[in-house]
């Protein structure tokens, strides 16, 4: 094999332990040998590689963001990157390396840092840059095929430092001169890679599951490609509230009082949407039970379906003999999915002496989950109501890259909603959905809340007040700025 400025590949096999991050107790010029010691030899995916560069460059970022003011280091760094990247797609057809593919690769690392050291760059440092040149250019030449190495795994927990690829869809080709500005222009990208990052730590408990089980179901979204909203009745007195609890005031099994009714009425509300185009339906929180839920995915199992996507409200049930509040998400192609809200509300109910208490939702809320569903270039996650507000969600679904948040909600108040939708519209060119199951009231809440990135009009919200109860609303992605019932 001719050795190159840079890398190469190889078969896939069971996924590798990863690397450890380098010690920083090891002298950093120490760190090529360690991390390249550590990579597997028999199989290294392109994704563990370009993980364990990414991983130096963040234990090690202010001396990247130092070199960064060298105009001599970024003109190297752009023409060793450059190199590299052409030898990487002239060589290395498979997603993985071998061995020797991993000597040449850390050979070009190596040539790399001695020819910054010339400029002259102190060692440790030039390492750095040199790991950062190596992860851009395999990002620059495979980081497309990132995301089909992690499909071939389907569904994968992931963790700290983990690498997850990044979804890009087509957001130019659908919002035209309307999408807002890329998040990639905001600051420099000093350890993140165009189609790959590092899982960030999470500090309350929330496992990440990536699951590549539903490649289909959003493949094809385009500018006019619609988006409904069914809003099936009120809070009270359409729902049936029943308190638990012996110490603590508790409610659970909240369910539609006229069970058969709702069914009845969510189901002309679906044909409706199907008849108006609607590819993605959202229903509120609470607003089902389990015989509603089986009618449902009787209906959109028809053969006749081109909805690609439901989100069934969500229900009081018991899994694992565990209480509940779980959302069902139906996909084309058969596929079916849960959520369980792992944020709990709190509502005043009437006790047996006819007093008013706080009751806290009795569910189970470990383990949280949020699964992050990829389809094609698009991702989605679905989080029901106060999921959705915890602290830090917001800033996980920003380092997670997701594109579409899908919010089943049942809440009085709306306010606080709006800015966390928009936020993720402008640092993630996220497309938010929230339906609202409500009652009219002093606060006015929205009963639909939907944030796009665009430049005009992000954030849109139906309020309460404005709509009659069962309704349909929709928006198109991007061919319309404004909700139509």
């Amino acid at each position: 094999m001719a050795m190159p400025p840079g890398p190469l590949g190889g078969p896939a096999a069971t996924r590798p332990a990863l690397p450890r991050a380098p010690d920083p107790d090891v002298p950093l010029p120490a760190v090529i040998e360690r991390l390249f010691s550590e990579l597997p030899r028999d199989c290294c995916e392109i994704d563990q590689l370009a993980a364990a560069l990414m991983r130096c460059c963040r234990d090690q970022v202010d001396l990247l963001r130092r070199a960064y003011d060298s105009d001599a280091v970024c003109a190297l760094l752009g023409e060793e990157t450059d190199a590299l990247q052409a030898w990487l797609e002239d060589e290395l057809d498979e997603d993985w390396l071998d061995g020797d593919e991993l000597d040449a690769f850390k050979a070009a690392v190596r040539r790399a840092a001695r020819r910054l050291e010339t400029l002259p760059v102190p060692g440790e440092q030039a390492v750095v840059v040199a790991m950062r040149i190596a992860a851009d250019a395999l990002d620059r030449s495979h980081g497309r095929r990132f995301a089909g190495v992690f499909r071939g795994r389907g569904s994968t927990s992931i963790a700290a430092g983990d690498p997850f690829p990044v979804c890009r869809p087509p957001l130019k080709e659908i919002f035209r001169d309307q999408l807002g500005t890329n998040p990639m222009r905001l600051g420099p990208q000093l350890h993140e890679l165009t189609w790959l990052r590092l899982m960030p730590r999470l500090d309350r408990g929330h496992q990440v599951v990536l699951d590549f089980t539903a490649e289909d179901a959003l493949c094809d979204l385009e500018p006019n490609s619609r988006i409904g909203v069914l809003i099936p009745g009120n809070v009270l007195p359409d729902l049936r509230f029943e308190r638990t609890g012996v110490n603590e005031p508790r409610f659970f099994h909240v369910r539609p009082k006229r069970s058969q009714a709702q069914q009845e009425t969510i189901l002309g509300l679906l044909d409706q949407a199907e008849k108006a185009g609607a590819r993605i339906v959202v229903l509120p929180e609470l607003s089902v039970d389990a015989d509603i839920v089986a009618a449902v995915q009787a209906w959109f199992e028809h053969p006749s379906r081109l909805m690609s996507l439901l989100v069934c409200g969500s229900m009081h049930a018991v899994r694992d003999d565990q209480h509940r509040n779980v959302s069902t998400i139906f996909l084309r192609g058969g596929r079916s999915l849960e959520h369980f809200k792992f944020n709990p509300f709190y509502i005043p109910l009437p006790t047996d002496d006819g007093t008013l208490a706080v009751h806290r939702e009795d569910i189970v809320t470990h383990p949280s989950v949020i699964r992050i569903v990829v389809c094609g270039a698009w991702s989605f996650t679905t989080l029901i109501c106060k999921d959705f507000l915890e602290a830090d969600v917001d800033r996980s679904l920003e380092a997670l890259a997701v594109r579409m948040v899908l919010v089943p909600a049942c809440s009085p108040k709306t306010d606080i909603f709006e800015p966390i939708a928009g936020i993720l519209a402008a640092r993630n060119q996220a497309v938010v959905v929230i339906a609202n199951l409500a009652n009219t009231g002093a606060d006015d809440p929205a009963s639909v809340i939907i944030a796009r990135p665009t430049r005009e009009n992000p954030v849109q919200r139906i309020l309460r007040s404005e709509i009659t109860p069962p309704c349909l609303l929709f928006v198109d992605l991007a061919g319309s700025h404004r909700l139509d019932s």
